[in-house]
């Protein structure tokens, strides 16, 4: 911010504040309590009460200066080592918190942000929901606040498969909307859901074949009309232009006490294109000042949101952080967050549900706020006893907390973005993350902001509700809210994951589709299918599904391994870190092969050597291709940024890569603008 916009803003919050301490004291106006609904957690809710007096604008505190901590990201699971803070938008005088990310599938390069925006120099303040969108990783960022008509806050974002980008978001009369973008976030038009509500969220169902695939599924919390304090639900199938009447999903697990309330949903879909949704249950709220999340509720759909299970408690006897807090100067909630494995692993159709926890689950003492997951393995039926996530020792008084967890759907890695203070001040915090590439079972955590921070609310006690995180294909977006110039702002931190390499692995029972994805890594052996299992690559006799796979010992193919025609499987020999240096396209069908990786090779369209690359490579075409006028290649780094590009004019084709740093590399040859095939390139 400049000195005169700073000058600017500073005045008018006194201006503010002024007129608000003449009828407050503290955070509440005193005559006014009863006038002020605690259970509703919406900043168009609290923005509300401020322009009438009932509670504060942020007071004008100094914010202490950060402390630089560096960029290294120090997790072996980490493969970008290296990952600097980036500020998504540095437009003043606007506050961004509430960050809600999705990944593009189709390329992981882009992406989209949304959060609210909060104008904190007009009177009435003005809030409305942002849009900003990245095309080269994260690295810069195009939108602005306010960008969304009659938006207020709390943002989710989704982009389907078909490439429609979506922001679901409160408007400013407190009803349901979504807006929707067919150009990548350059436009936008509005729909209304039709209800009011708070606390809501939004998905899309991407898992490639289902029957409701592109389906778009929203979901909040009811106050005031005939289902006041339950979860409702609803679903979109024409790209959010029209919604089906909302139903209530939370009733049977809904606590006995007339002021119980289920609040802080989070849905997400399945591989079969099962619906599932999750919320924290509040069994009271016994005054004004309300109390901690008592359980976590969950029901499930398996007929694309047309009706769902009765909702049950998935863990009890828990102790949120809505009433404790966490000694920040800042509002707290343990929502749930949750993600499922739609990938091809072995951990597909896997729920994960994480929340934080004063002390141990159960226990619910000491001054220690952790985060746990559970996990189910048949469709939330049952579940696992809650895990502890953050590697650090219960009992020190440490607070981690606003956990989003999001599932890589090519690989199956779990990823985690929260709050911690375990290396600050107790006024201070950072944000880190954890990952797990075994289903769990271990966490890894690290640092990824690049400094630490003393957060100052917004409004009231606000600084937002919840953090972002989204991964695709390695690639992963963490989105979160600091105050590290003076003003709350979102930022990023883009990451690119390692290889997971167990030693041995096994494959079974797994069909990949069509147009699936995947990559399988083993430090010594990998045994696909065997006995009455099976292990089939779909594939239509011109284009199929793609896997490869990568061991250092040996790669065993047994009965009902089934590779069909048009399906590209690459073996590689090596360690698992090995770059994939060859793909092509089945010409018949495997149903049982042991081999050594060096033995395996498929059909390929192409030839590219030397690799590792010196000066000069040449691409060379199978006669199929050659004489072909509409062969072209393009180089990429691994974040997908264009290097080279040109039109392959001969059957051996030189390409001078001496500009190249030393590092990997992709490279695609495409036939009339299709692709044919894309190798990975190594300069050392």
């Amino acid at each position: 911010m400049d000195n005169l916009s700073h000058t600017k803003s500073t005045a008018m919050k006194c201006f503010i504040i002024s007129v608000l301490c003449i009828c407050c004291t503290g955070v509440y106006c005193q005559k006014a309590d009863t006038k002020i609904d605690t259970r509703i957690d919406n900043l168009a809710y609290w923005m509300k009460l401020a322009e009438q007096g009932l509670v504060s604008f942020n007071p004008n505190t100094p914010v202490p200066a950060p402390t630089y901590k560096g960029s290294q990201i120090k997790s072996a699971l980490i493969a970008l080592l290296n990952s600097a803070d980036v500020l998504i938008d540095g437009t003043t005088p606007y506050s961004e918190t509430e960050n809600s990310v999705a990944i593009n599938t189709g390329n992981t390069t882009k992406a989209l942000n949304s959060n609210n925006a909060v104008d904190l120099t007009t009177f009435p303040v003005t809030a409305s929901t942002s849009k900003f969108t990245t095309t080269d990783g994260g690295n810069n960022w195009t939108g602005s606040p306010g960008a969304l008509p009659f938006s207020y806050s709390d943002p989710a974002t989704a982009i389907s498969n078909d490439n429609y980008y979506y922001i679901g978001y409160i408007d400013n009369n407190g009803q349901q909307a979504v807006s929707v973008s067919t150009d990548e976030g350059a436009s936008w038009a509005s729909y209304l859901v039709g209800a009011t509500g708070d606390k809501n969220h939004l998905t899309v169902d991407k898992t490639a074949g289902s029957a409701y695939e592109n389906h778009i599924y929203n979901a909040w919390i009811d106050f005031g009309g005939i289902h006041d304090r339950h979860i409702l639900f609803t679903k979109s199938s024409d790209h959010a232009v029209s919604w089906a009447s909302p139903i209530s999903i939370s009733d049977a697990s809904h606590g006995s006490s007339l002021t119980a309330l289920d609040q802080g949903v989070n849905l997400q879909t399945g591989p079969a294109g099962e619906v599932y949704a999750t919320w924290a249950i509040y069994d009271s709220w016994p005054d004004k000042y309300g109390t901690d999340e008592a359980a976590i509720g969950f029901a499930r759909s398996v007929n694309g949101g047309t009706s769902f299970s009765n909702s049950i408690r998935i863990v009890d006897n828990i102790r949120g952080i809505r009433k404790t807090k966490v000694g920040k100067g800042i509002r707290a909630n343990s929502f749930p967050s949750m993600a499922v494995d739609n990938s091809y692993g072995p951990n597909r159709g896997t729920i994960y549900v994480v929340w934080c926890n004063v002390g141990t689950p159960f226990v619910n003492t000491g001054n220690d706020v952790n985060i746990y997951l559970i996990r189910s393995t048949d469709q939330g039926v049952t579940w696992s006893s809650p895990q502890l996530v953050n590697q650090t020792v219960p009992g020190a008084g440490q607070k981690h907390f606003f956990p989003w967890i999001t599932c890589d759907q090519t690989n199956g890695k779990l990823h985690i973005i929260y709050y911690d203070d375990r290396n600050v001040s107790s006024t201070d915090l950072e944000t880190w993350m954890s990952s797990s590439f075994d289903g769990g079972s271990t966490w890894s955590d690290y640092q990824i902001s690049d400094v630490s921070f003393t957060p100052v609310p917004v409004i009231a006690e606000y600084f937002g509700d919840y953090l972002g995180v989204t991964a695709h294909d390695d690639v992963i977006y963490p989105v979160w809210t600091d105050n590290r110039t003076g003003t709350a702002l979102a930022y990023t931190s883009p990451l690119v994951s390692a290889d997971f390499c167990p030693d041995n692995l096994v494959l079974q029972n797994i069909t990949l589709p069509i147009n699936a994805t995947y990559k399988y890594r083993a430090g010594i052996t990998i045994s696909v299918a065997g006995g009455s299992t099976n292990f089939v690559m779909q594939g239509n006799g011109i284009t199929g599904a793609r896997a490869s796979m990568v061991a250092g010992g040996s790669i065993t193919l047994l009965p009902n391994t089934s590779i069909e025609k048009g399906a590209v499987l690459t073996i590689v020999p090596g360690p698992c870190n090995s770059p994939i240096l060859r793909t092509g396209v089945a010409s018949s069908e495997f149903t049982q092969l042991k081999l050594k990786p060096q033995e395996f090779d498929v059909n390929s369209q192409i030839n590219i050597y030397p690799n590792p690359i010196q000066d000069l490579i040449y691409i060379e075409l199978s006669p199929a291709l050659q004489n072909k006028p509409n062969i072209t290649y393009v180089i990429t780094d691994l974040m997908r940024t264009v290097i080279a590009n040109g039109r392959i004019t001969d059957k051996l084709q030189p390409v001078n890569t001496s500009k190249l740093n030393r590092g990997g590399y992709f490279i695609s040859i495409y036939e009339n603008k299709k692709l044919i095939e894309t190798r990975t390139l190594v300069k050392k």
